[in-house]
């Protein structure tokens, strides 16, 4: 049984992805996605465990500024049956962050973003 209180949802093939006020030029890929965080793949191992401001986007579009901090890392290699394709990098690590909200309303408007993903993930499971 899971012990989460809040569901994650998977939005790897949405080409989701963090920037660092840091690094601006990486787009780090996110995982999945969480009321209180999120989850990232990535193929080098980045310090993340100071809290520090980054920039949510789904393929091109902006969505939220946020404030993150890992809570959580793995080290792990992805088999070649994972890989969509030849040319994709191997995933070195998995990393968890987690949200840090310093307004209710932009608590408010991240919370309609999980909303909004809620009613996707039943609209498929209503198709199936």
């Amino acid at each position: 049984m899971d012990k989460r209180s809040f569901p994650r949802y998977d939005i790897h093939k949405l080409n989701a992805y963090l920037t660092l006020d840091e690094m601006p030029e990486h787009k780090i890929p996110i995982t999945n996605i969480s009321i209180g965080g999120l989850q990232l793949s990535i193929t080098e191992k980045i310090d993340l465990s100071k809290e520090q401001a980054a920039t949510f986007y789904l393929g091109e579009r902006f969505i939220r500024r946020l404030r993150i901090k890992e809570v959580w890392c793995n080290n792990r290699m992805s088999t070649n049956s994972e890989k969509e394709n030849e040319n994709e990098k191997e995933v070195a690590y998995q990393l968890g962050l987690r949200l840090f909200f310093n307004e209710l309303q932009s608590f408010e408007r991240w919370r309609i973003l999980m909303i909004a993903f809620q009613k996707n993930e039943l609209k498929k499971k209503l198709k199936a």
